[in-house]
């Protein structure tokens, strides 16, 4: 959450409009580690991945963020 409220704010600087910190769920489901719905300002997680492989898988979240 920490990198997310951060993200937020590098992009609120750059393109100068505030942004609110999307709904963030445990819902996705599959072999999907993750989705954004845009349309719902909504970001889903999949908590069994999660819980399964939770370094590696906090670890591609903030490789992804560099890019």
């Amino acid at each position: 959450m920490r990198t997310l409220r951060q993200k937020i704010v590098q992009a609120s600087d750059f393109l100068e409009q505030t942004f609110p910190e999307p709904n963030v769920t445990y819902q996705q489901r599959g072999t999907i580690a993750g989705s954004a719905r845009l349309q719902d300002w909504e970001i889903r997680l999949n908590p069994i991945l999660l819980i399964e492989n939770q370094q590696s898988f906090i670890d591609e979240i903030h490789l992804l963020n560099h890019f």
